[in-house]
């Protein structure tokens, strides 16, 4: 299942989203709408059958210096004096002030508890985390829990550490797990990933989700998600714009400064990649068989039509509407093996594309064919450490 992550800046184009792709719901923020505004959101969101959770994105208070977002004192959610010596009474006052975000807002339980940052599985912060998790489960014995996961995409790097932290995760009477990972380049696209780094995370979500029956979500995830999809996860999400498709820490604060207008991307199915408006007109224009590379839709859209034409909010839409559609396409399939099979077999389509477009001489960011190299090997080494 697909959810467009946060929704800010969303005008018309969550309808959008759910008349042209396969949107499961939506991970609302508290940051960038008041409380009557968001409640708002909710019920739209609501009304066109989506689920609608909300991120307390609590983490972003403990990082040094703290984040700090726009809206969140409104909503209660100021969490600046945040500090992994919380007493319990602090525990219960930040567990509460999210349930009540929650209520003022009209989401219907299960709720996403509040959490901190942890950059590696030794820092001091991770006693914290379950801490508030156990809060959130006596807090909320009635409504249910959806634990958060926050942290650095270094803690993946060791599995025997990772493994440890998950004997204590699965004996805790979660509903489930909403997992955000920071990249360290913040970059679009993004950087590849380190494959035994995805490989762990992969184990992770197999672990929490097929092994243990949680629900899993992980945010942020983009066409990265494909891979915890077929792994077993839940949901993936991603949103419009780029700071919403990657989770990076670092970048979680108002405080930092404006950059230059995001460039226009169309997302290739074909590719498994979102190219630049100029690299899908030289390859609708001029690779032999490039059409073909296009879904229909666009097809008919740009036969009379320049990409250069094309605006952020319809390149959104369109990533998120197509994304959403790769997303039912790995998940349609209930088995494991399957899902790796399908989603190993489009990528291996995905390499040969860019192999024959270097072929007939078109040059592309090489950063689209680095991720695809590292899904897969992503891919066999999670087969290698997962009994199939």
């Amino acid at each position: 299942m697909f959810y467009v992550q946060h929704g800010f800046g969303k005008s018309s184009k969550i309808d959008d989203c759910v008349a042209r792709g396969e949107i499961g719901g939506v991970i609302l923020s508290p940051a960038h709408e008041d409380v009557a505004t968001l409640a708002a959101t909710v019920n739209s969101c609501q009304r066109l059958g989506l689920r609608v959770l909300l991120d307390p994105q609590s983490y972003v208070y403990a990082t040094t210096p703290p984040g700090q977002m726009r809206f969140h004192d409104r909503h209660g959610l100021d969490f600046s004096a945040m500090h992994w010596a919380m007493s319990p009474s602090e525990l219960v006052a930040a567990v509460d002030a999210v349930g009540e975000a929650n209520d003022a807002a009209r989401v219907a339980p299960p709720w996403i508890c509040p959490a901190p940052f942890n950059r590696s599985l030794t820092d001091y912060w991770m006693p914290s985390g379950i801490q508030f998790i156990r809060t959130a489960l006596e807090r909320w014995s009635g409504e249910g829990v959806i634990a958060t996961l926050a942290f650095d995409e270094s803690v993946l790097a060791d599995w025997d550490r990772v493994s440890e932290w998950l004997d204590v995760l699965t004996t805790l009477d979660v509903a489930g797990y909403y997992m955000v990972v920071s990249r360290r380049a913040p970059v679009y696209p993004p950087v590849a990933w380190d494959p035994s780094a995805l490989a762990n995370l992969m184990r992770m979500v197999h672990v929490l989700a097929e092994v243990n029956e949680y629900e899993v979500i992980w945010g942020y995830a983009d066409v990265d998600g494909l891979l915890g999809i077929a792994a077993g996860a839940s949901a993936v999400a991603s949103g419009w714009s780029y700071g919403l498709r990657q989770f990076n820490i670092e970048r979680y604060s108002e405080k930092r400064g404006g950059g230059a207008p995001a460039v226009p991307r169309v997302y290739l199915p074909s590719l498994l990649s979102d190219i630049r408006f100029n690299e899908a007109e030289d390859i609708f224009r001029s690779a032999p068989g490039g059409e073909e590379l296009f879904p229909h839709a666009l097809r008919k859209t740009y036969a009379s039509r320049s990409f250069a034409s094309l605006g952020n909010p319809e390149a959104q839409t369109q990533h998120l509407a197509d994304l959403s559609i790769d997303v039912s396409s790995i998940a349609q399939f209930s088995d494991l093996e399957d899902r790796l099979d399908a989603l190993s077999e489009r990528i291996e389509t995905a390499v040969l594309n860019f192999s024959q477009l270097a072929a007939s001489g078109l040059s592309l960011e090489p950063r689209y064919l680095g991720r695809l190299v590292a899904y897969r090997e992503a891919i066999r080494l999670f087969r290698d450490g997962v009994i199939l």
